[in-house]
């Protein structure tokens, strides 16, 4: 398969260049579980500048207490659940 020939890191640059986008963001939800356990990988993979992150705090907003309180019972080292209302 082509793709998967690629260097991810180049193929990449290539679009970006390609397209003459200076940039994209990525949006992130730390508190869903299929995205939490990226931020707490380690190492951190290398970020490009062509990358740029924004957290997304929808479930603080709308009040998802009981899936932000799961997420973070997960978390290594687990996190205290000290937040007023964070209770599942």
């Amino acid at each position: 398969d082509w793709f998967a020939a690629q260097d991810a890191s180049d193929h990449l640059e290539r679009v970006f260049r390609l397209s003459k986008l200076k940039y994209a963001v990525m949006t992130n939800i730390p508190f869903a579980p299929e995205e939490a356990e990226h931020w707490t990988a380690s190492p951190q993979p290398p970020l490009t500048p062509r990358l740029k992150t924004a957290l997304r705090v929808d479930p603080m907003l709308v009040g998802d207490w009981r899936g932000i309180c799961s997420v973070l019972r997960r978390a290594s080292p687990p996190h205290p659940l000290s937040m007023e209302g964070c209770v599942a």
